[in-house]
């Protein structure tokens, strides 16, 4: 059953766009058993016994309270064991394929910090707040600063040695931005992103409220530069009016979309 249905505009800007940017944030993820942050039974909804959620994304509260802040990471973890990517992951994998086949250039920009897209088999990829599956030292002055390392199923408390850098001691923390942090380039791909936008020619939006401050920043940059903008959504958020909405579930219209451009290309 057809499902997205497209113009003759938008059927002449798929055809003729050159440089594509994704940008997708938790709606993509909701089908593979990964709730959403802000949304209705929202990961910060949900406080656990002693704290409210939102300060285990603080570094703050990470210099005070380490040990709470490394389990409630790993327990999100556990719970995301077994996940598996959701056809709409898979989807933004075959667009970035037939994208590339048609040397198109393409990158995807995910808020999303469960690594699914990667699974899915996504290489082009920016991950701008960060993967919960790596961590790295808290020492923002060490030398080795940059190094991040996987994240070990068995951290359980902070007194376990693999919880502290093999360089200087310092604690290991969660490769993920947190509310008081800035987008650090050397961790979050910002400057990879910055330079894809000169030359953009259209911007995608999939499964996000573009309620954090960079993706919002793009679709400032978009809207100024007359960017064509596509948004996948349930709830339309964005607009514009170079803009083309398909309101729905993503995981039913972003690979119908998919399967509807590669056939324009090949015309």
């Amino acid at each position: 059953m057809k499902i997205v249905e497209i113009s003759e505009n938008l059927e002449k800007i798929l055809f003729y766009a050159k440089q594509v940017m994704i940008v997708s944030g938790a709606g993509l993820s909701v089908a593979s058993g990964i709730p959403t942050f802000r949304g209705k039974g929202g990961i910060w909804e949900e406080d656990s016994e002693n704290y409210v959620n939102t300060k285990f994304a603080t570094f703050q509260f990470f210099r005070n309270h380490p040990e709470a802040v490394i389990n409630w990471y790993r327990n999100r973890l556990e719970k995301m064991y077994d996940t598996i990517p959701s056809e709409g992951h898979n989807s933004c994998a075959d667009l970035e394929k037939t994208l590339i086949s048609y040397s198109k250039k393409t990158l995807h920009v995910t808020q999303n910090i469960d690594g699914l897209l990667s699974k899915a088999g996504v290489k082009q990829l920016a991950e701008i707040h960060g993967n919960i599956n790596f961590v790295r030292c808290a020492n923002l002055l060490g030398k080795h600063r940059g190094k991040i390392v996987p994240f070990k199923m068995n951290y359980v408390n902070i007194s376990n040695e693999d919880m502290f850098c093999e360089e200087c001691s310092s604690p290991l923390r969660p490769n993920v931005l947190w509310f008081d942090e800035y987008y650090d380039i050397e961790y979050y791909n910002i400057d990879l992103v910055d330079n894809f936008t000169r030359g953009l020619d259209l911007i995608i939006f999939v499964g996000t409220s573009i309620s954090t401050s960079y993706p919002y920043q793009l679709l400032e940059y978009s809207l100024i530069h007359n960017i064509s903008i596509l948004e996948f959504n349930d709830v339309g958020m964005i607009e514009a009016p170079q803009l083309f909405a398909f309101k729905g579930d993503v995981n039913k219209t972003l690979p119908d979309f998919v399967n509807v451009w590669s056939r324009i290309l090949k015309k």
